[in-house]
């Protein structure tokens, strides 16, 4: 005999379409590479906002999420080379006001992140980790990449500077991470859940 069961809309129940008894299944989803990787990475949504996938159906929504990926990836690149450069007599001040536009640009950058699919923080996650590496290994005395040692610590005391770029970097790489982890997983998830 052949049983067919149907999935209750209202109440979300498995049930046999005659007598209406009550069915719990469990389905076993074992990844075959050969199978599932190819129909996997196909389906698998690279770029774009996770609530709103029209954004990328038009050009101008195209262009615009590329520039705006662009322009954070310019400014943790332009904040990174600001310590490649002696200070010349810049002061403190102007430094201090940098650092709180990255706070800034960081945060929003967070909040944005959340929100895109997997590609987008993975890759501002490995610039963040990138500058992290930078400053740190600028930093470090025996090292002193780019003479960041040498112009921000030794000759000007940016110590403070340092420590917060470092410091949010590293963070803001961690969370960004978590984020294209996060999202890789549902929709690893969503594909066991529709293959399985």
């Amino acid at each position: 005999n052949e049983l067919k069961l149907c999935h209750g809309r209202n109440n979300s129940l498995l049930q046999c379409t005659v007598c209406k008894s009550q069915y719990d299944v469990e389905t076993e989803f074992s990844f075959n590479p050969s199978r599932d990787c190819h129909k996997f990475c196909k389906g698998l949504v690279h770029c774009g906002l996770k609530d709103e996938q029209y954004l990328l159906d038009s050009v101008g929504g195209k262009i615009g999420f590329f520039l705006v990926i662009l322009g954070i990836n310019t400014w943790i690149l332009s904040t990174s080379l600001l310590f490649a450069f002696p200070p010349n007599g810049c002061p403190i001040e102007l430094y201090y006001m940098v650092s709180i536009f990255d706070f800034a640009v960081g945060i929003s950058t967070i909040w944005f992140i959340i929100k895109c699919r997997w590609l987008s923080p993975l890759f501002l996650s490995i610039m963040y980790g990138i500058r992290t590496i930078y400053v740190l290994l600028g930093w470090i005395p025996s090292i002193n990449l780019c003479n960041i040692y040498v112009y921000h610590h030794k000759h000007s005391n940016h110590i403070s500077i340092l420590i917060y770029f470092l410091v949010f970097s590293f963070f803001a790489s961690i969370i960004m991470a978590i984020c294209w982890t996060i999202d890789l997983n549902a929709q690893y998830k969503k594909y066991k859940k529709e293959n399985g």
